[in-house]
């Protein structure tokens, strides 16, 4: 359930914060019970308190708890000029394990709180490289279609978030066939972009070397 507990930093309470997040995590997984989720959304103290409902809510299929908490973390963040949290929303749909999660990324290129500042870039782009497995990974090479289409956007701007983006393509050796392929081809294409700087080149011909 919920606590009711006032908001404490102390080694027993953020203990129990910790606690209580992991089994929420396990119980939500078992029917994707959003309404549980957000009644402990509702009931959060702390910023933490609120990433873990958040955060499984962005991963289950579309409903009124999901749509107004994710908002509500938004506008809440908006509202009180914390970019950070802002940054922290825009990852939270980067890593949903969810069948539109590449399509919902690719829209957020567009939400008007998206840009090319590297921490915001980061958050949505790189956490999806990073912490979306099944859908960098997609079978069809969509994943690392969009992510070299990404390494060769920001590369002009900031080549040092470009090549460290670049890096999540460079572990190509290590998959199977059909992945191996469809990431060296990623590889390849960034290597050939006209304009390319020399952090960016390095990390893609060092990859395929």
């Amino acid at each position: 359930a919920p606590s009711s507990a006032a908001f404490s930093v102390d080694a027993t309470a953020v203990g129990d914060r910790r606690l209580r997040s992991t089994c929420l995590a396990y119980l939500a997984k078992l029917d994707n019970d959003a309404d549980l989720c957000a009644k402990h959304f509702d009931s959060a103290t702390c910023m933490s308190e609120k990433i873990a409902p958040a955060a499984l809510l962005a991963a289950m299929p579309d409903s009124d708890h999901r749509t107004r908490v994710l908002q509500a973390f938004y506008d809440q963040a908006k509202a009180n000029g914390e970019a950070l949290v802002i940054n922290k929303w825009f990852s939270l749909y980067a890593m949903a394990d969810r069948d539109d999660a590449l399509a919902t990324v690719v829209k957020l290129l567009d939400h008007p709180d998206f840009s090319f500042n590297p921490n915001r870039f980061r958050s949505l782009v790189n956490t999806f490289a990073s912490a979306n497995p099944r859908h960098f990974h997609a079978n069809d090479g969509s994943g690392y279609a969009f992510v070299a289409d990404q390494v060769i956007a920001i590369d002009a701007n900031n080549p040092q978030v470009a090549a460290r983006l670049c890096t999540t393509l460079a572990t190509w050796r290590r998959y199977e066939p059909v992945r191996a392929n469809l990431m060296k081809a990623a590889l390849e294409r960034i290597k050939a972009s006209p304009a390319l700087s020399k952090d960016t080149l390095e990390i893609a011909t060092r990859a395929l070397a």
